[in-house]
């Protein structure tokens, strides 16, 4: 198992909380993100292809900075991806706000 990259060694400023996964994501591709109670693991590199198409799906639908989005999950894994989706959706489209 690939060893997991400290913060300061993987996150640029000003890429926001995203960019922390998609600096790990490509420094440890796969190495395990997240794994829940229910046996769902996720990748780094997986955990970042799955935001990715989120946040773009987000933003192509208008999510910006200062929107408010539900997340309605059960406590799994999913959760951590929509959270970081969301994230990124609203840099992608920063608004007004």
């Amino acid at each position: 198992m690939s060893q997991i990259p400290t913060l300061a060694q993987t996150w640029r400023a000003g890429t926001g909380v995203a960019g922390l996964l998609f600096s790990a994501s490509h420094a440890s591709p796969d190495a395990v993100f997240i794994e829940d109670r229910h046996g769902s693991v996720l990748t780094f590199s997986e955990a970042e292809g799955q935001v990715r198409a989120l946040a773009g799906f987000l933003s192509r639908k208008g999510v910006k900075r200062g929107d408010r989005v539900t997340i309605y999950l059960q406590n799994r894994a999913e959760i951590a991806i929509a959270l970081f989706a969301v994230a990124q959706a609203r840099r992608r489209n920063p608004g007004t706000a």
